[in-house]
């Protein structure tokens, strides 16, 4: 979205004449949360702070800024705030997402459920009826990523990107010892929320070749269920999987 945030932090890019960050950050607020850390751009940071107060919120923010044009992964960005977090379960959230409806809800709750040590959303890619016009160079052609998502009913069993499988898709005995059904599934995407126990951040904190959760972390924790006995799954349409 360069042509878009060549003088705009993306977070800051109006979306029904709201900033985009007021959208996860109204989520948070109307499911009970009373305060955020957000983790944006130097060049943001003022203009965020001001949100809540702009824009009819009452959660409060701590604002983490980022020097220069420092692109962070996710991963990168909680180890930028590790010492702030003390909660026994830590919800990060986008900041271009927008959800409406219990999507946040039944993540929290299915994590709560399950004990679970890893929770995040997954969802159906957005159709659109007629073509969509998007910013930047017309010359230049997006491939979409995909992922490999293998799903047992409810337990996550494999978690890969499509570009890393050449022609057969390869589990190893043990899982198919225990889920000798496995559906496995292109056409979910990201949703880019997660609900994580504190141990799984203390982890990545601690391994800096960690920068992204979905790339790096994700499939390692997908693999490293099996040989420790913690379990995964995932629900329907808009899906939740956990660890």
């Amino acid at each position: 979205m360069t042509d878009l945030t060549a003088g705009k932090a993306k977070c800051l890019l109006p979306v029904a004449n709201l900033p985009l960050l007021w959208y996860p950050l109204h989520m948070l607020q109307c499911n009970g949360f009373t305060e955020a850390i957000v983790v944006v751009q130097d060049s943001a940071k003022t203009e965020v702070l001001r949100i809540p107060e702009r824009h009819g919120l009452t959660i409060r923010l701590e604002v983490v800024g980022v020097p220069g044009q420092e692109e962070l992964g996710t991963a990168d960005s909680l180890r930028r705030v590790g010492d702030r977090l003390t909660g026994s379960d830590i919800l990060i959230v986008s900041g271009d997402l927008i959800l409406e409806g219990e999507g946040l809800r039944g993540l929290t709750d299915m994590h709560r459920l399950n004990r679970a040590a890893f929770t995040a959303l997954l969802s159906k890619p957005q159709q659109f009826s007629e073509p969509v016009v998007v910013p930047g160079a017309k010359s230049t052609k997006y491939k979409r990523e995909r992922d490999l998502v293998g799903l047992a009913g409810d337990k996550l069993c494999l978690f890969t990107a499509e570009a890393d499988v050449e022609e057969v898709v390869r589990l190893r005995t043990k899982v198919l010892a225990a889920h000798p059904r496995i559906t496995i599934h292109s056409g979910l995407q990201d949703g880019h929320m997660y609900l994580i126990k504190k141990w799984i951040a203390d982890y990545v904190i601690a391994d800096k070749n960690i920068s992204t959760i979905k790339g790096e972390l994700l499939p390692v924790l997908v693999k490293k269920q099996f040989s420790s006995g913690k379990r995964v799954g995932s629900t329907a349409d808009r899906k939740s999987t956990r660890l």
